[in-house]
């Protein structure tokens, strides 16, 4: 708003009192259900910047009344009559520190929010006008938000005030349904190195199908690293799994960045080209073993804090405790017939994680079952 209007005569006020300088630091933030609205009001003003340091009160030319903030649905208010009144303040600085809370709004409707500073001679300040927010609403029940609304939430930065590690979702894959579970926030890296994934998920339990690594020819008696990408495990969960994924999901899933590690017989470690994926297997790390067989480039999710947590069985639940493969692989020595064989490392039908120990060539040729984990969003941390 360009003219100063004397809203007690209508006339123009220009040459009889000055207006206060218009607000600053406006802030107009979308929340969960409500917007949150900030500013900081002017200070008064004197004739001179002697009176300004003084604060003469016979050179007071313009003294603070309130600050009126307008909203208006569709387009921005033109002056502070047209919309509806968010808040009129008459305590100078009163929403300075801790935002007003405007929580008679529609979530879902786009708001225009501008801003008026009033002095005690009724005269109006330049208006300042924010961008347009839309108000969105959060269940705090994962369950009941859409993929799309919990990807929206993270944008907004709410995940981890309406979400907590162990909630349940569940997703569709070729028709079969699997509950998910929150494992952590703000845990794995974005492949394109633009931060973390707000939300890490793994199937709860397991899916139906149980399967052998797979393991290329050449790979069984390898000492590489690299063998996990190249496993059948990994093919399976990132094409047949993956393409079965409704495209709610698929549409926001986050791709990170995972490593690969080979633990050899001796108790060292070879860790292998990191890997970009949508979908992945844990590590023994990230599964909670915390010993020094895990990469220390990876960190245990909470949720696998124990072997409860770990213990997991076929088709969602309905079926039999059984093993899951790990992302890390063994590389073992069977001294018996002096010949090598790698396998996965697994959680097994206790919770225990196995890492290498005799017998673990076995490992190669067992059929377990598939957990796998997904992020979304960009966490604001």
């Amino acid at each position: 708003m360009n003219g100063r209007t004397n809203v007690t005569t209508g006339t123009n006020a220009d040459d009889i009192v000055v207006p206060l300088d218009p607000i600053t630091n406006f802030s107009v933030i979308p929340g969960n259900g409500f917007v949150y609205v900030q500013w900081t009001d002017p200070k008064d003003k004197y004739a001179t910047p002697e009176g300004e340091i003084a604060q003469d009160p016979q050179q007071l030319v313009s003294e603070f009344d309130y600050t009126i903030i307008v909203r208006k649905i569709g387009s921005a208010p033109v002056d502070f009559k047209d919309g509806e009144v968010s808040v009129l303040s008459s305590v100078r600085n009163q929403y300075a520190e801790s935002a007003y809370v405007d929580n008679s709004v529609t979530y879902d409707e786009t708001y225009y929010y501008a801003a008026w500073v009033f002095n005690k001679d009724g005269i109006a300040s330049d208006g300042v006008f924010a961008d347009p927010v839309t108000p969105k609403y959060y269940d705090s029940v994962l369950a009941n938000n859409t993929w799309d609304r919990i990807n929206e939430a993270c944008t907004n930065g709410l995940e981890q005030s309406l979400w907590s590690i162990g909630d349940e979702k569940n997703i569709d894959i070729d028709g079969d349904i699997f509950t998910t579970i929150i494992i952590d926030f703000n845990h794995d890296p974005l492949s394109d190195g633009s931060g973390n994934a707000a939300i890490t998920f793994s199937l709860k339990n397991l899916m139906s199908k149980t399967m052998k690594p797979g393991l290329p020819s050449d790979d069984r008696t390898s000492s590489s690293s690299n063998i996990y990408s190249r496993s059948s495990v990994y093919s399976y969960i990132n094409n047949t799994v993956y393409n079965g994924i409704g495209d709610d999901l698929k549409n926001i899933l986050q791709k990170v960045t995972k490593n690969q590690q080979m633990i050899r017989d001796s108790g060292t470690k070879a860790s292998g080209a990191s890997i970009n994926v949508y979908l992945f297997t844990l590590s023994i790390m990230e599964a909670g073993n915390s010993s020094s067989y895990g990469d220390p480039n990876d960190t245990p999710y909470p949720y696998y804090s124990t072997n409860t947590a770990r213990l997991k069985y076929l088709a969602n639940g309905s079926g039999e405790a059984m093993y899951w493969w790990l992302r890390d692989t063994g590389y073992s020595t069977n001294y018996a017939t002096n010949t090598t064989q790698n396998g996965f490392c697994a959680v097994d039908k206790t919770g225990e994680i196995l890492v290498f120990r005799t017998g673990y060539t076995q490992m190669a040729v067992w059929s377990s079952g598939i957990c796998f984990g997904f992020c979304i969003g960009k966490s604001a941390a």
